[in-house]
């Protein structure tokens, strides 16, 4: 079976939309013990280190925002917010060590689900 991420970014190879923007790459994290503020904390200096992975443009990283509207969905923790130059940039962070040990090692021991979210940013800001 293909993972959705290597489908989306075949896709976007093979219609040209890799070379058209910015890719972001957005990762949202539920823990296993929702609310687990040293869990957290755990998250976020893990995730932290993530940024010095090559081809990383911007990192943004925070904390679910509670909202009242029925479409915001604030079940996740953590969520990270990637940016990279292209899908190449994104391609070669997935299978770099660090992030493989990292997400390994630290991440997955302390959440129960991970949801990630790629696309092309057309804005190109």
């Amino acid at each position: 079976m293909t993972h959705p991420r290597a489908l989306l970014l075949s896709l976007l190879l093979l219609t040209g939309a890799a070379n058209a923007g910015p890719v972001v790459h957005i990762v949202l994290l539920w823990l296993q013990q929702p609310g687990n503020s040293e869990q957290r904390q755990q998250l976020i200096a893990a995730s932290k280190t993530l940024r010095t992975i090559p081809g990383i443009q911007r990192l943004q990283l925070g904390e679910t925002l509670p909202g009242e509207r029925s479409i915001v969905d604030d079940s996740f923790d953590i969520a990270l917010v990637f940016t990279f130059e292209d899908a190449a940039s994104l391609r070669a962070y997935l299978t770099h060590p660090q992030h493989r040990r990292v997400v390994e090692q630290d991440i997955k021991p302390l959440v129960s689900r991970i949801r990630v979210h790629d696309f092309v940013d057309v804005m190109g800001d």
